[in-house]
């Protein structure tokens, strides 16, 4: 059993008492013993972090947002059977639905959950790691919710899930979703019945030497299709090692309704039925630009293309990942 179902499983069993203030916490101790700290819970929070640190770290501001509180140098009350007093840091996720604890108990356990006390390093890893998990973004569109599930299904459904995680929005003024040192990627998806998409300029004319393609996919919302949360817990199972930027990534589109934006579906059956990969150059799109004008965005009517015939550039690369995608289909 992993480190994180362990603590989901410690937390479930935690049974908060009425009686304890904001500084009163049932709790189990973490990996490591009393040494590392506890995790545990009251009625005011859904599960919190009690760190066993060091001082030098006790001077650091307080921080306060909506669904984290995390505080340094704080006298707690602690009941694992007995009842004793401890300085600790503590970090806190307010929300208690069960999605919201489970980014939070990964986001902690992913720095620090190793059986060794935290050092000033690794608390300020998870603390920055918890801001951008849980600081205010604005709200996604549409758009971005497709987009980000597209995404999502075709890291769920390529051959090598855990390669194409490491190469998902490498930074965040890529022109496209994926990218490798020779290969592009760019993930288009659309529900209406015409196979079209918005193209940048910039995105059909890749670096020189650099293989780019798009996927298309077309799909519908549905009340009972495959939500993008249940697309977010497979590809986090799948690539372990890429949860953090996953979570990360996830939230940032989603936005602040993040929590609700899991529950939307889509047709996961006619996504997968009609994904198509095309050449960057083999769709209809607009000639040189004219003098002054430095990009441009259009809608590619990509019936009108010409999808990828051949063989990929590299047999374990960005393309063959989604052109093997295309070939599951008749497996």
């Amino acid at each position: 059993m992993s480190t994180f179902d362990s603590l989901i499983q410690i937390i479930e069993m935690i049974e908060p008492r009425a009686e304890h203030d904001h500084l009163g916490f049932t709790v189990h101790p973490l990996p490591g013993g009393e040494e590392v700290g506890w995790i545990g819970r009251n009625t005011h929070c859904g599960v919190a972090f009690l760190l066993a640190t060091s001082t030098e770290r006790h001077d650091h501001p307080a921080i306060s947002l909506p669904l984290l509180r995390v505080r340094h140098g704080v006298r707690v009350s602690i009941d694992d059977g007995d009842t004793h007093e401890e300085i600790v840091s503590l970090l806190e996720c307010l929300a208690k639905d069960n999605a919201t604890i489970q980014l939070f108990i990964r986001a902690v356990g992913g720095v620090l959950v190793d059986g060794t006390p935290a050092d000033q390093e690794s608390l300020g890893e998870v603390v920055e790691r918890l801001l951008d998990l849980f600081r205010e973004y604005s709200y996604a569109g549409d758009a971005q919710i497709l987009g980000l599930w597209a995404e999502l299904l075709l890291i769920a459904h390529c051959p090598d899930p855990p390669r194409l995680a490491h190469h998902w929005r490498s930074h965040s003024r890529s022109r496209y979703d994926f990218g490798s040192e020779s290969e592009r990627l760019d993930v288009k998806a659309t529900t209406s019945v015409q196979r079209q998409h918005e193209l940048a300029s910039s995105q059909v004319t890749p670096p020189p030497g650099v293989a780019a393609a798009f996927v298309s996919i077309m799909t519908e919302q549905v009340g009972q299709g495959t939500s993008v949360g249940t697309l977010w817990d497979r590809v986090l199972a799948l690539a372990p090692d890429s949860q953090a930027k996953i979570d990360a990534e996830c939230i940032r589109t989603l936005g602040r309704d993040w929590q609700m934006a899991r529950d939307i579906s889509f047709d996961m059956a006619k996504a997968l039925s009609t994904l198509e990969v095309y050449p960057v150059g083999d769709v209809p799109q607009i000639g040189d630009l004219p003098t002054g004008v430095i990009r441009a965005r259009f809608t590619s009517d990509f019936n009108l293309g010409q999808t990828w015939r051949g063989d990929p550039p590299t047999p374990t690369g960005l393309i063959s990942a989604a052109l093997a995608c295309t070939g599951s289909r008749s497996q």
